[in-house]
């Protein structure tokens, strides 16, 4: 019999898969004076943050985050914090998508993309070990609307 994993293992999953993303993305920055030889696993990592990474945040905000709201506030908490992490990971991905294509086109210098995502964001939620609480092992009793 196949085993069907809960929503949010797959979320989990994801997470642990960025992480080591982002790994792989600060071992690349700590290396941009190689770039030939780093070339094109960044290349392969920005691809990556430009558009598969944000399936996972579709996921959790048009999903998860909806879910949450019905006992915890969009505006303060975990939920706040969450959103927050994900704008800030959305301009910081913005900086190095553009970094990252000026350094592979040789126009500007290897350092100009050297912020990290590894120190990002989105970590935080993921390592607070917060999906517990969506997995009903905590049963809040939903918000009053009123």
């Amino acid at each position: 019999m196949v085993e069907t994993k809960k929503p949010t293992q797959l979320l989990s999953d994801e997470h642990k898969a960025v992480l080591q993303k982002l790994t792989a993305l600060e071992k690349v920055f700590g290396n941009l004076d190689k770039k030939e030889a780093v070339a094109a696993e960044l290349k392969e990592l920005t691809t990556f943050f430009k558009a598969e990474f944000w399936v996972h945040f579709t996921k959790e905000e048009e999903a998860l985050f909806p879910e949450i709201e019905t006992f915890l506030p969009r505006d303060a908490g975990p939920l706040g914090v969450m959103l927050m992490e994900h704008e800030d990971l959305r301009k910081t991905n913005d900086i190095i998508q553009k970094a990252t294509a000026e350094y592979l086109g040789n126009e500007a210098d290897a350092s100009r993309a050297g912020h990290s995502l590894h120190s990002g964001v989105e970590r935080p939620h993921q390592q607070r070990g917060q999906y517990p609480l969506y997995d009903g092992e905590y049963a809040p009793e939903p918000a009053a609307n009123g």
